[in-house]
């Protein structure tokens, strides 16, 4: 696992332990393995469990589920040991509190437009989660294609600041724009997924190597990948 970055990296959609392997060698910090079936992305336990005997413990581990029985959710993150449960939809406070994996809230944000104003402040309520998971993931609605909204999401959160928990910064993130969020912002990390793959569910190693090197090159440190 790549140590010397401050703000870590986190590789989301991986499907297989070839993919894994190349995301650690570029430089990521978490992998995220996607258990909604809905997803381009989704992992099947069997494959999940050769991407962990892969990894090896040189990566945490992130599952990632959204509206899934609490039950399900619990038993499959302990089944493959994995270090983190992503919620990524509209669980409860008590739904992650109870949780046997330590847990990434994510929040989705609109973003600060040109005249400062936005139609939901999630931010603003973020408190209620500080005794409930470890940290925060901050992306950009399913439905909102704005390509500067890392932008107006930074300025958001730069004027709610302070967070109530570490973050990560996700939602649009390739490695033209990622160095402007760290620089920006200092977010604990900055999770990617689909500009760094050549097709839907798979990685491909170039764009990797680039956008962990940019996160590098924004914090001043020196390159560790080929």
């Amino acid at each position: 696992m790549n140590q010397s970055c401050s703000t870590k990296i986190k590789i989301c959609g991986i499907t297989t332990a070839k993919d894994a392997l190349a995301a650690i060698d570029a430089g990521a910090d978490f992998l995220g393995l996607i258990f909604v079936e809905s997803s381009p992305r989704c992992v099947k336990e069997a494959a999940a469990k050769e991407i962990i005997a892969a990894v090896e413990g040189r990566a945490q581990l992130v599952g990632v589920f959204k509206n899934q029985a609490h039950e399900f959710v619990d038993e499959i993150s302990q089944r493959l040991a994995l270090d983190y449960i992503q919620c990524h939809g509209n669980e409860s406070v008590d739904y992650v509190r109870n949780l046997h994996t330590k847990a990434i809230k994510v929040i989705e944000i609109e973003g600060l437009n040109s005249s400062g104003a936005y139609d939901k402040e999630p931010l603003d309520d973020s408190r209620k989660w500080a005794d409930a998971a470890n940290y925060l993931l901050i992306d950009r609605p399913k439905t909102l294609s704005d390509e500067l909204w890392y932008m107006n999401a930074a300025r958001q959160i730069l004027q709610l600041l302070p967070i109530s928990l570490p973050y990560f910064f996700a939602g649009g993130l390739n490695a033209q724009n990622v160095g402007w969020v760290v620089k920006t912002l200092h977010p604990f990390a900055v999770d990617v997924a689909s500009s760094v793959e050549s097709a839907p569910g798979v990685k491909d190693a170039a764009k990797m190597i680039d956008f962990c090197n940019m996160v590098r090159n924004a914090q001043g440190e020196t390159s560790c990948a080929p």
